[in-house]
């Protein structure tokens, strides 16, 4: 799921909105999982636009940040009925 996000976030690729669907299904994807983003959002859109003006959105560039900015808890339980 994070390498879908680092690419469709690489310079010239995608547009705003692909970015911003891409951004928002990667936090449904932590939070359906039990982890959560613990950056504010000023933190992770400065980190965010800064790599890819820089044109180093990668999934080697995000990785640690995600290390260091999502808290891991256990997984929500499901809501399927058997």
């Amino acid at each position: 799921m994070f390498r879908l996000i680092a690419n469709d976030l690489r310079p010239g690729t995608g547009s705003s909105h692909n970015k911003r669907a891409a951004f928002a299904a990667n936090y449904t994807f932590l939070a359906i999982n039990g982890a959560a983003l613990t950056a504010d959002s000023g933190a992770a859109y400065d980190f965010i636009s800064g790599l890819y003006e820089k044109g180093a959105f990668s999934f080697d560039n995000l990785v640690p940040w995600l290390r260091i900015n999502v808290k891991v808890g256990p997984p929500r339980p499901s809501s399927r009925v058997g």
